[in-house]
């Protein structure tokens, strides 16, 4: 992963730990008053030379220039870093097990208003990634629509589908860091200022999973397939939301995974600051899952980076593989953040 406050699992759980995740007043943007927004920064999103050697290579390849924005091109960098990271340690991994290597598929899960010339252009480029990261075998791209939430939500469906054995390489990245969203939020008036304290803090990010069969040896956590409930995306204006919508998605969840609302450790939320998300999360927690202690076992990555859509998901999912090892016991993540949309997934160790 690739989060303004960790570029692993581990950087991250250890900064949520110390109290240090979390947004903080920007050096460049500022609100319509002139205070610094609120805002959670990569260090590592902006790379001039990696942008030349995007468009250099896409034109190369009879591609036309996408024309990226300048929060897409911090984006589509923090997502290559996490495709070349991911798919270099899967290379190493079938070198080491000396066994036939599978196809690749690729899935990136890309912000919902993204063209379908940058889409296709950044898919593409983040195949490359992977081949230049090390990985020899065939690489393919997933079938992914425009929606994000509903790629993570159809994953099962998604590996089902491939003709071979195959591993899934998932790559979200979004990034609301830069002028052009201030804008937008501020005109929407959905910009966290201090008259709208209810507002969205912009983020950013990029989180990737290496996805293979439960039945490969080489697992570390496993992922039961996400589940996803529709909402009425008018919640979002409401002050309260319907705690059933959310209890039932949990219960199917854990009936899928054959797992007991007693054993589950911890809850991985992408859920950030905004008062309605919270309250639902932490209500259900304290009334279904009542063995958790809710300063110390429920993790919201989105009060740590800032709003970055269904990226702050993904980043919980990985976050979860993490708590899940060093607990040894079962994860819940849930999004509630994505307008519309609520998913659910349990992530346990693999031994």
């Amino acid at each position: 992963m690739r989060a303004p406050h960790g570029a692993s699992a581990e950087e991250l759980a250890a900064a949520i730990a110390d109290n240090k995740a979390r947004p903080d007043p920007d050096r460049e943007l500022v609100d319509d008053d002139g205070f610094p927004v609120m805002c959670a920064r990569c260090p590592d999103a902006h790379d001039d030379a990696l942008q030349e050697d995007v468009l250099a290579w896409l034109a190369a390849h009879g591609m036309e220039d996408p024309h990226f924005g300048a929060e897409q091109w911090r984006a589509l960098t923090l997502a290559s870093a996490v495709a070349a990271e991911l798919a270099g340690r899967a290379a190493i991994e079938w070198i080491v097990r000396d066994d036939a290597i599978p196809r690749l598929q690729v899935l990136p899960l890309l912000p919902a208003d993204w063209s379908t010339g940058q889409r296709d252009a950044a898919a593409a480029w983040l195949r490359h990634a992977a081949a230049q990261a090390g990985w020899q075998g065939e690489i393919g791209q997933a079938a992914a629509g425009a929606d994000p939430a509903a790629g993570i939500a159809r994953l099962a469906d998604i590996a089902a589908a491939a003709e071979q054995p195959c591993v899934t390489l998932v790559v979200a990245c979004a990034s609301h860091v830069g002028n052009a969203t201030v804008a937008r939020w501020t005109l929407d008036r959905t910009l966290f200022t201090a008259t709208q304290p209810q507002g969205m803090m912009p983020g950013e990010g990029a989180a990737g999973l290496l996805l293979a069969a439960s039945s490969d040896g080489g697992a570390v956590a496993l992922l039961a397939p996400p589940e996803h409930a529709q909402d009425d995306p008018a919640a979002d204006l409401r002050r309260r939301h319907d705690a059933r919508v959310l209890e039932a998605l949990v219960e199917r969840t854990l009936a899928h995974a054959d797992v007991a609302a007693a054993d589950v450790a911890m809850i991985v939320a992408d859920t950030g600051h905004r008062a309605r998300h919270v309250l639902e999360l932490m209500e259900y927690a304290s009334a279904q899952l009542r063995q958790l202690d809710g300063s110390a076992d429920v993790v919201r990555v989105g009060a740590a980076g800032g709003y970055s859509g269904i990226v702050a998901f993904v980043t919980a999912l990985a976050l979860a593989s993490h708590y899940a090892l060093a607990r040894q016991a079962p994860v819940l993540c849930i999004a509630n953040e994505v307008p519309g949309c609520r998913l659910a997934a349990l992530v346990r160790p693999a031994v």
